[in-house]
């Protein structure tokens, strides 16, 4: 500090917190947060559109389609986990779509995707949504991810992108 001090008015701002509040902090305990992270996008592959219909692609990367499309890439299924940090939950986690279409873009062009699906090794079959006991989750979760993209002759050459939001409340 100088040795020189500037005379000026001093202000005094007094902060209180109230004791509950305090109390309050002193007790909280560390919680579970459930997270998802996808490793692998859902692909739907590079394709040529000859007419309309759609593509289905399937949580274990197996392909379904209706209509004229010519593939020079194949689709791949997304692939996500959900776990807990940094202690497991204390209740179920429900896991599912946010979305049940979205479109994809690429320049002026619009595709759209919809039928997400989701399917991990205990599941028989593909859901929409799953519950799963906090123990599955404080293990780990893998979700494989399909949907379905809609075409049309019209469909402009492009990478098309978009987002799906996978929720684990």
């Amino acid at each position: 500090m100088s040795a020189r001090r500037k005379k000026s008015k001093q202000k005094t701002v007094l902060v209180t917190i109230s004791t509950l509040a305090l109390s309050a902090v002193s007790c909280m305990t560390a919680r579970a947060q459930v997270k998802v992270t996808c490793s692998q996008k859902l692909y739907v592959g590079s394709h040529a559109a000859c007419g309309t219909g759609s593509l289905v692609i399937n949580p274990d990367s197996s392909t379904m389609l209706s209509g004229c499309l010519v593939s020079s890439a194949p689709p791949q299924a997304g692939r996500c986990r959900v776990f807990s940090s940094p202690l497991a939950p204390t209740a179920s986690v429900v896991v599912t779509f946010t979305n049940t279409s979205i479109n994809i873009v690429s320049g002026t062009s619009t595709a759209k995707v919809d039928g997400f699906v989701m399917q991990h090794s205990g599941a028989a079959t593909p859901k929409t949504q799953f519950t799963f006991t906090p123990t599955e989750v404080s293990n780990t979760v893998t979700l494989d991810i399909g949907g379905t993209f809609h075409f049309n002759k019209g469909l402009s050459l492009g990478t098309y992108t978009g987002n799906v939001t996978i929720s684990a409340n």
